[in-house]
């Protein structure tokens, strides 16, 4: 396969061999946390939006811009599952749905590129709203959204983790695990945006 991607002088890597350390869950409790996660996912309704959240998460290929906007439909995914087997009906803000995870689920995402606030800069939910739209990235904004997307990743998969009641402290997205990586680091990154 041969991918050609040109976008204003920036070309896409060669892909690289994935280790079994590159995983959300470290190989020996993978098991267990197969387990646990399958139990989980069996029992539930609205599978299919459970499906979406994982197959956003596992998908390759594509650009920056849409793999960003992947992790965001499965994100949306995750929280409209939520809401559906909790029984809330009717339409909500973002802001609402993700109220409504936090208040069942309580997943600390506050080391990551805000969800939803601004105060520092734009938030991920801005992000989307402006590549949705096709707003033109500079150099800067564009290698500030590769840690934008990153951190969207992580987010979703705290999110996922715990619907499956997995501890994120045992998974490679916990604070523990994270500041040795590069795009944790996106404080600086969220201004260029």
């Amino acid at each position: 396969n041969f991918t050609e991607f040109y976008r204003r002088g920036f070309v896409l890597p060669p892909e690289s061999q994935l280790s079994i350390d590159d995983g959300l869950i470290s190989i020996r409790p993978f098991m267990k946390f197969l387990r646990t996660a399958y139990r989980t996912f069996v029992r539930t309704s609205h599978q299919e939006l459970i499906r979406n959240a994982i197959y956003a998460l596992t998908s390759e290929g594509g650009t920056l811009d849409n793999q960003f906007l992947r992790f965001f439909a499965g994100l949306e995914s995750v929280l409209l599952h939520v809401q559906r087997i909790n029984g809330r009906l009717g339409r909500l803000s973002l802001r609402e749905k993700v109220d409504f995870f936090q208040s069942i689920y309580n997943v600390d995402l506050s080391d990551l590129w805000p969800l939803l606030d601004s105060f520092s800069g734009k938030s991920l939910a801005q992000i989307r709203n402006l590549s949705i739209h096709g707003e033109y990235l500079n150099e800067s904004s564009y290698r500030a959204l590769t840690y934008a997307s990153q951190n969207l990743r992580w987010t979703l998969e705290r999110m996922l983790l715990s619907i499956f009641g997995w501890p994120i402290a045992s998974s490679n997205v916990s604070r523990s695990f994270l500041p040795h990586l590069t795009t944790y680091r996106w404080q600086p990154m969220q201004s260029k945006m």
